[in-house]
């Protein structure tokens, strides 16, 4: 695990017309400070298929379509940490550290949206995201992977902050995002391609490289493919990640040439980002 200081901004991903209306009208306001994020964590729970040796899956769920962060979207179970999650136990010497405070927060969360229960000393770091100042409501996500328990079952209880759940390969999730059948916002892109790519797949299920056979893994990826079940798959990514928050910022797009108020917005992604597909 790396936890450099960030990189320069490089990277551009250019934010829907119908998504950058408050990028806008921050913009145009001066690009005020925006809210402190309130931390919280999300967790991809892996597993090895039951009727498909060797393939590992991934549970992902739906957002609610009445919440009001990103309503229907694909997303991992996870949420915003809990006082309960910083309290220290009677077995620590001290105050827990940040990690296992997000490791707490992601088994707690996994447990109330989903059913599963997993141990948060068993959970690896994957990514961290934090959300653009221009939004009203900001998170300062950490991402962790982790394994299915062999004895657990695989369906979960019926959720309330989800709309729908199930299992599938993470090259088949970002093959409908990049489709456009599932709507993710950025860092479940990101977090998808890390996972393909583990997993033996890419953006587009090209194995190993970008979209329609671009340039291989960007920073953060794990080569290889087809590592050897889950529990490797978690491994290979806990070695390769990167803790520096990703703090995307809308910027103007470059080169648009019009007036700020018709003007295209882009999201600046920091090197350590990876790619976005």
């Amino acid at each position: 695990m790396t936890d450099d200081a960030p990189a320069p901004e490089t990277t551009a991903w250019p934010l829907p017309a119908a998504a950058d209306a408050t990028a806008r009208a921050w913009l145009l306001a001066g690009a005020p400070p925006g809210p402190v994020p309130r931390q919280a964590a999300s967790v991809c729970l892996l597993r090895d298929a039951p009727e498909h040796p060797g393939r590992v899956e991934v549970l992902w769920i739906t957002r609610g379509r009445s919440l009001a962060v990103a309503p229907g979207a694909l997303a991992f179970p996870g949420g915003a940490v809990d006082p309960v999650d910083r309290a220290r136990r009677r077995d620590e010497p001290g105050p827990p550290a940040r990690f296992a405070v997000m490791a707490r927060a992601a088994a707690r969360e996994l447990a109330e949206e989903t059913g599963h229960v997993v141990a948060a000393p068993t959970l690896r770091p994957l990514a961290r995201w934090v959300t653009p100042e221009h939004e009203p409501r900001r998170f300062d996500t950490t991402f962790l992977v982790g394994v299915l328990p062999p004895a657990a079952d695989p369906e979960p209880l019926p959720p309330g902050e989800v709309h729908e759940h199930g299992w599938a390969r993470p090259d088949d999730l970002l093959d409908d995002v990049l489709a456009g059948r599932r709507v993710a916002l950025p860092p479940t892109r990101a977090v998808l391609a890390l996972l393909a790519r583990a997993t033996g797949g890419g953006p587009g299920g090209v194995p190993g490289g970008g979209p329609g056979g671009g340039p291989g893994p960007g920073p953060g990826a794990v080569p290889g493919g087809d590592p050897g079940g889950a529990s490797a798959v978690v491994g290979l990514l806990a070695e390769q990640a990167v803790l520096v928050p990703v703090v995307p910022r809308a910027t103007w797009r470059d080169g648009d040439g019009r007036e700020p108020s018709v003007r295209g917005v882009d999201l600046r992604l920091p090197r350590h980002a990876g790619e976005v597909p």
